[in-house]
């Protein structure tokens, strides 16, 4: 009976550090018509992360100006950048991630504003 309770307890333990949060996941691409993954609302698909990172991938054409080209939330191991900004002449590409329960949110104004002390990529 000991050993059975001792295999419980430790049952649960394992099972509570893996999927310790949750990530919205979900992808938009400027060739589909569905942009819903653009705004996060209570039919935001999300999945138990047992990675991570919840991480945002923006790409935006440089011109015309802030228009979407790809956009993807997801849960990951080891995304390409924590928090960086790449520009080149045809895309502004923004790369998100974080470490808490549904916390890949970022918004539009999120992009534009916000500058995080992390940059580094992952190797």
């Amino acid at each position: 009976m000991k050993f059975e309770l001792l295999f419980l307890v430790c049952f649960t333990l394992i099972g509570k550090t893996v999927g310790q949060f949750r990530c919205y996941a979900c992808s938009f691409s400027s060739t589909e018509s569905d942009q819903s993954c653009l705004t996060i609302t209570d039919d935001t698909p999300t999945v138990e992360c047992t990675s991570t990172f919840c991480t945002i991938f923006r790409q935006e054409y440089v011109d015309p100006s802030g228009v979407v080209a790809s956009f993807i939330r997801t849960c990951e191991a080891a995304p390409d950048y924590l928090n960086h900004d790449i520009v080149d002449s045809t895309f502004r590409t923004y790369y998100r991630a974080c470490t808490q329960d549904l916390c890949n949110i970022g918004k539009y104004s999120f992009f534009r504003t916000m500058k995080l002390c992390s940059t580094s990529s992952i190797d």
